[in-house]
């Protein structure tokens, strides 16, 4: 989704739409795979690629944006936290979360602590 940065590398935030579970019905939810804002560092493009595709969901009908990430590195969830992302707990984890969870650990990115972040939409309003 879209391009940005510096010298016309790519700035993109990939996502997936969270697996509807047969004969239930279910909050429609978008999961950030991964957010790429090449050499953009701290000039909010990350943070603008975030806000559209919430705006986008919200457009669509869904309620939040999920992510996994670093729990310890300071760039990661922290950061997170601070754009309205929290972590939530075991308890709090969907089927479709524990599989992308069960993912990550095949392809080894549980050696590091990782935790799973949400973010609740609601409509912004204009300044």
């Amino acid at each position: 989704m879209g391009r940005g940065g510096r010298e016309g590398r790519p700035a993109r935030v990939r996502s997936q739409r969270a697996p509807r579970r047969s004969g239930r019905r279910r909050r429609r939810c978008e999961h950030i795979e991964q957010v790429t804002a090449a050499r953009a560092a701290r000039r909010g493009i990350g943070r603008a690629l975030i806000d559209h595709l919430a705006d986008r969901t919200l457009a669509q009908g869904g309620t939040a944006l999920t992510l996994t990430t670093f729990a310890d590195v300071p760039w990661n969830a922290p950061y997170y936290a601070r754009i309205g992302f929290r972590p939530l707990t075991e308890a709090e984890l969907t089927p479709a979360l524990r599989e992308i969870r069960a993912h990550e650990a095949e392809l080894g990115l549980d050696r590091w602590p990782r935790l799973c972040m949400r973010r609740a939409l609601t409509p912004r309003t204009a300044p």
